[in-house]
């Protein structure tokens, strides 16, 4: 037993390193115009995982050793994406500050267009720069007023939060027991991958509608469909157990995570990966993973018994926690879909100076 939770918690401290880093290196590798469909793709490769692991759930469910399996395998995932950080270039942003200029064009050529360096370059020159002289950021300045950096942080550690609490753990960690209340085990094993299908496949509509439409508007419209779900589900659970109360449980969870795949799921962690300033990113997007993995641990250890005592009650909370959620979205956050940077801004009058002929419109000096 002791070994199995030192092998957790080293698990556990992989995982949790790779939600904060991995974001935010996409983030720094990507044109602005496409940030967030490639961000997006974090997520997208994380449903694949758990719709795979679904799928080994019903083929091993018979065999009282397959927690082996469940284990073991992910060492085959790791030693793939080991294999993989062979090809990837490293991040742009951060040689500019650690290495020389040969390196950092050397990875801009892997992902950017030819016609895109020299501004990159110039880009991160000055960045660089500028953080010489500003020094590195404190933990401290996270909570400071200097850049808004204090409504920036906790804009960032409620959208986590609301994202943790919303309810889609609880359902994609305990869906076999939550069906299993209305059918048997293996039924609820098929009902539970059919929902890791709809997770899969919904996120779909994130690499289309997020850098279209904005991450406000698809938040607020997917939220809004969870919302909903979640209130079915409270009064459907109120109700006298039986198979038919338990399809129509199950297909007002397919829409609530139907509008969390394409929403809340993916759009926060691009949201927290890129609101932030370039001296305070790291920092700041570790501290809102943290918020969500603490807010995990917390619900997975509370869900079980809340769960057993009112599943009714744990709809209403989810369905609470959610709508908070879409209001603190609508009110406080600030849309950053193709937003691009004041040094871009400028690189860009600059540019069109350059190409004015005489009696053209003035350029600002």
């Amino acid at each position: 037993m002791n070994v199995m939770w030192a092998g957790r918690f080293i698990a556990g401290t992989g995982i949790g390193m790779h939600s904060m880093v991995v974001p935010v290196y996409i983030a720094e590798c990507s044109p602005e115009h496409v940030r967030g469909r490639l961000d997006t793709l974090w997520v997208f490769a994380i449903t694949i995982g758990i719709l795979v692991a679904s799928a080994c759930n019903i083929g091993l469910r018979k065999w009282n050793k397959s927690w082996r399996i469940s284990y073991g395998g992910n060492i085959l995932f790791s030693i793939i994406l080991l294999f993989s950080l062979i090809f990837m270039p490293e991040s742009p942003r951060w040689l500019a500050a650690n290495a020389s200029e040969e390196e950092v064009i050397k990875a801009l050529k892997k992902t950017r267009y030819e016609n895109e360096i020299e501004r990159e370059i110039e880009e991160l020159r000055q960045e660089t720069e500028e953080e010489k002289l500003s020094g590195s950021s404190s933990w401290k300045e996270l909570f400071s007023n200097d850049n808004k950096m204090m409504y920036r942080t906790l804009l960032g550690m409620r959208l986590q939060l609301t994202l943790t609490l919303s309810g889609i753990l609880s359902i994609m960690f305990y869906a076999p027991d939550i069906l299993h209340t209305f059918f048997t085990p293996g039924q609820a094993l098929i009902g539970t991958f059919v929902l890791n299908i709809i997770n899969f496949l919904y996120t779909f509509i994130t690499f289309w509608a997020i850098d279209r439409f904005g991450r406000v508007k698809t938040l607020a419209s997917g939220g809004t469909i969870m919302c909903a779900a979640m209130i079915s589900n409270a009064v459907l659970s109120a109700q006298t157990q039986s198979i038919k109360i338990g399809y129509l449980v199950s297909v007002s969870s397919a829409f609530f995570i139907m509008g969390f795949a394409y929403s809340w799921g993916p759009v926060v962690w691009v949201l927290c990966s890129e609101m932030f300033l370039l001296r305070y990113r790291g920092k700041a997007t570790g501290l809102t993973a943290r918020t969500h993995w603490v807010g995990a641990v917390l619900l997975g250890a509370v869900s079980p018994a809340a769960s057993t005592a009112s599943l009714s009650g744990c709809f209403i909370f989810f369905a609470v926690v959610i709508s908070l959620g879409v209001v603190n979205v609508h009110l406080f956050h600030v849309e950053t879909s193709n937003l691009l940077t004041e040094f871009d801004i400028k690189y860009l009058e600059k540019k069109v100076c350059n190409m004015e002929k005489k009696g053209s419109i003035r350029c600002k000096q």
